[in-house]
């Protein structure tokens, strides 16, 4: 899996794991989403999500400034 994201100017990115205290649609696609993946995460066990990311984080390659 590959993420490209993109904030608007000023707005300071949060992890996915505290948006989703407070996004209940994504709480729930994320705990649809950790056993498809390989070696995935299991969303309700403290840590997994993070550990997860840790793992499959990849370097930047660009950061586009329009």
């Amino acid at each position: 899996m590959v993420r490209v994201l993109e904030f608007a100017d000023g707005v300071t990115p949060v992890p996915v794991a505290h948006a989703a205290k407070t996004d209940a649609g994504l709480a729930a696609f994320l705990r649809k989403l950790g056993p498809l993946v390989q070696e995935g995460f299991d969303f309700d066990e403290p840590g997994s999500l993070d550990a997860f990311n840790k793992r499959v984080v990849l370097p930047v390659a660009f950061d586009v400034r329009v």
